[in-house]
C-alpha cells in the first residue's frame, strides 16, 4: 500500500494499480487463514481512521496559509487542479505545491481525504 500512500494526491490510482496491489495482499491473507473480507475491512478501517483524524482538525489548528485554505475550499467543491489554477490565476504546478503542503500539514494521504475535511 506504500505505492498508493506515496502517490501524488492529484492522481488517482488506476484499476490495474489497485488490482496489482490487492491481489498479493489477499493471496497472502488467504494463506494465513484470514478471509479477504476481513483484510479489506481492516484496510478500510485504517483508511477511515486516517480520514477521521484529518477531518477532526479545526481550521485554526491546521496552520494553513490563506491561499492554502482557498485551495482546500476549492478541492472540497470538487474543482480540478486546472480549474483552481485558472480561478486563482496561478500555475498548475503552484496549485500542486499548495496541495502537497496542505496534505503534509493535515496528514492526509490523498485527495479524497482532503475533500472530506470539514471547514
Amino acid at each position: 500500500m506504500n505505492a498508493l500512500a506515496n502517490q501524488s494526491i492529484s492522481e488517482s490510482p488506476s484499476h490495474e494499480e489497485l488490482h496489482s496491489l490487492l491481489v498479493p495482499v489477499l493471496g497472502f491473507a488467504e494463506k494465513m487463514g484470514v478471509s479477504p473480507e476481513e483484510v479489506l475491512k481492516q484496510m478500510l478501517d485504517a483508511y477511515l481512521a486516517q480520514s477521521e483524524k484529518c477531518c477532526n482538525l479545526k481550521q485554526e489548528d491546521t496552520g494553513l496559509s490563506d491561499r492554502q485554505r482557498v485551495v482546500l475550499s476549492f478541492l472540497r467543491k470538487g474543482m480540478s487542479v486546472k480549474k483552481i489554477a485558472e480561478v486563482m490565476q496561478i500555475s498548475e504546478p503552484t496549485v500542486r505545491t499548495h496541495i502537497q503542503r496542505i496534505r503534509d500539514r493535515l496528514g492526509c494521504s490523498d485527495l479524497l481525504t482532503l475533500r472530506m475535511k470539514e471547514s
